[in-house]
């Protein structure tokens, strides 16, 4: 699985990640470091890739849109601040949900809880843990 990770966060993602068999790539390695939100979508749906991400405001981009991907996971309540505490729960749930990551979905945590919606995204709100 490819993860892009953006750019409000820790290029440490991409070892950690890559230290566990995923291909990691930070939006500052791609040339995305100034990317709108938009083109970092673009981006990650060319690469075939799942977005990592702490904004909040993918979600409602990807509901407006319709889009079926890329595939998004929301970091939310600062537990995307530090790698090393968050990295393996994060492999975990890469593992777990590589289905659904893989058909399009967007899975949401704050760490304790996960939520995870199949992509389009309807009904959405706004907050969606």
């Amino acid at each position: 699985m490819r993860v892009l990770i953006d750019v409000n966060l820790s290029v440490r993602w991409v070892c950690v990640l890559e230290s566990h068999g995923f291909e990691a790539a930070h939006c500052s390695e791609v040339g995305a470091r100034a990317a709108v939100d938009a083109t970092l979508l673009q981006h990650a749906a060319r690469a075939q890739a799942v977005l990592l991400t702490a904004e909040l405001d993918f979600g409602q981009m990807l509901a407006a849109s319709g889009a079926r991907g890329p595939s998004v996971i929301q970091l939310r309540g600062g537990c995307g601040d530090d790698p090393a505490e968050f990295g393996f729960r994060l492999v975990v749930l890469l593992r777990s949900f590589a289905v659904p990551l893989a058909e399009g979905a967007f899975l949401s945590t704050d760490g304790v809880a996960v939520r995870i919606r199949a992509l389009p995204l309807r009904g959405w709100s706004r907050s969606p843990l």
